[in-house]
C-alpha cells in the first residue's frame, strides 16, 4: 500500500470493532482455504507434469496450464486474504490485491484486477514517468512494452520471465490496436444473450492467460517450445495417462472457488458470502474446515511468492 493510504491509519486511533473482527476471520479462513487445499493440491498436479521432459502430451499440458492458473491465483490471492483479514481484527483496512482477475475479457481489465499493487506500482513508478499515454500512439506503444519488460525481469533473471513480460505487454498493445474495431461489435441484446458473449470473451481471453502462465512457470525457453508443440501436435490418446483423473482432480478442488467466485461477480462484492444468511454462511465455513482437515495438503508448502 502507498504511504498516503497505509500511514494515517498507524498514526490515527485505531477502532476494533466484533463485526471487523468476523470479517477479518473470514478472509483468513477463505485464504487458507485458497492456499492449503486448493493451491497447495493443484501443485501436486502441475509440478510433475512441468518436471517431466518431452515429449508432452497436448491434453495433459493444457490441464496442468488449467491447474497452474489456478494454483497461482489462489497462492497469491490466500496470502493477500490472510493478511487483509489479520489486518481487519487489528483495526487496519488493507486493499484488495486480487479481484476476480478471471472474469476478465481483455488484458487491461486483467491488470486492473490481478495483483493490483503491484500494476499500480509499475504504472505510477514507471509507464506514467516514462510519458504513459500523453506523447502519441508509438510511445504509448513503447512505454507499454518496456513496462511490462520490467515487469517480467522483476520477477527473476530469466528468459522465460522476460518472454512473459514481452507477451503481456504485446496483448496490451494489440488490445489498443483492436480496441475501435471491438468497440464498433454490437454486443447481443437480452439478458441471457449478454451473459452468454460475456462468458465466451471471458473464456477466450482466460485461454490467452493460461498461454502466458506457461511462459511464467516452464523451466526454461526449450521447454516451452516442447509445450507449446505438444499444445499443437500432441493430442493422440495415450491410454498410459490418467486424463480423466487429472481432470476431476482439477474440478474436485476448485468447484468451491469458482462456486464462491460466480457469487461474489454476480454480487459485485467480494464478501458476498459473509453477508448470507448464517445457515448458509455456516454450510460454506463447515465445507471449508472438512475440505481442509480431510484433504489440506500438509507440510507447509512455501508461497510462490516468496521466490520473486
Amino acid at each position: 500500500m502507498k504511504a498516503r493510504d497505509l500511514v494515517p491509519q498507524i498514526v490515527a486511533p485505531r477502532v476494533v470493532t466484533l463485526e471487523k473482527f468476523y470479517e477479518g476471520s473470514h478472509l483468513v479462513l477463505w485464504g487458507l482455504f485458497q492456499k492449503v487445499f486448493v493451491a497447495d493440491n493443484l501443485a501436486r498436479i502441475v509440478d510433475p507434469v512441468f518436471n517431466a521432459g518431452p515429449p508432452y502430451h497436448g491434453v495433459q499440458v493444457l490441464l496442468a496450464l488449467y491447474a497452474f492458473a489456478f494454483q497461482i491465483f489462489c497462492d497469491f490471492a490466500g496470502y493477500s486474504n490472510i493478511a487483509r483479514g489479520l489486518g481487519k481484527c487489528m483495526g487496519f483496512e488493507i486493499m484488495i490485491n486480487f479481484n476476480l482477475p478471471y472474469f476478465a475479457t481483455n488484458p487491461k481489465e486483467f491488470w486492473q484486477r490481478w495483483h493490483i499493487s503491484l500494476s499500480t506500482w509499475l504504472r505510477d513508478y514507471l509507464y506514467i514517468p516514462l510519458g504513459g499515454s500523453r506523447n502519441g500512439t508509438l510511445l504509448t506503444y513503447r512505454n507499454l512494452a518496456i513496462t511490462m519488460l520490467i515487469g517480467g525481469l522483476w520477477h527473476g533473471a530469466k528468459w522465460t520471465f522476460v518472454a512473459w513480460g514481452a507477451y503481456q505487454g504485446t496483448l496490451l498493445i494489440l488490445h489498443r490496436l483492436c480496441e475501435p474495431v471491438l468497440d464498433a461489435v454490437p454486443a447481443p441484446k437480452g439478458a441471457v444473450s449478454g451473459r452468454v458473449w460475456y462468458a465466451l470473451k471471458a473464456v477466450f481471453f482466460f485461454h490467452l492467460v493460461c498461454v502466458g502462465w506457461l511462459l511464467f512457470r516452464a523451466q526454461s525457453m526449450t521447454q516451452v517450445f516442447a509445450m507449446l508443440s505438444g499444445l499443437v501436435s500432441g493430442w493422440g490418446y495415450d491410454p498410459a495417462l490418467n486424463i480423466a483423473g487429472m481432470a476431476l482432480d482439477i474440478l474436485f478442488f476448485t468447484w468451491l472457488l469458482l462456486g464462491v467466485q460466480c457469487v461474489q461477480h454476480s454480487r459485485n462484492d467480494q464478501m458476498a458470502v459473509y453477508k448470507w444468511p448464517s445457515w448458509a454462511r455456516g454450510l460454506v465455513y463447515l465445507t471449508i474446515v472438512l475440505s481442509l482437515m480431510v484433504a489440506g495438503a500438509s507440510g507447509g508448502k512455501e508461497f510462490i511468492y516468496f521466490q520473486f
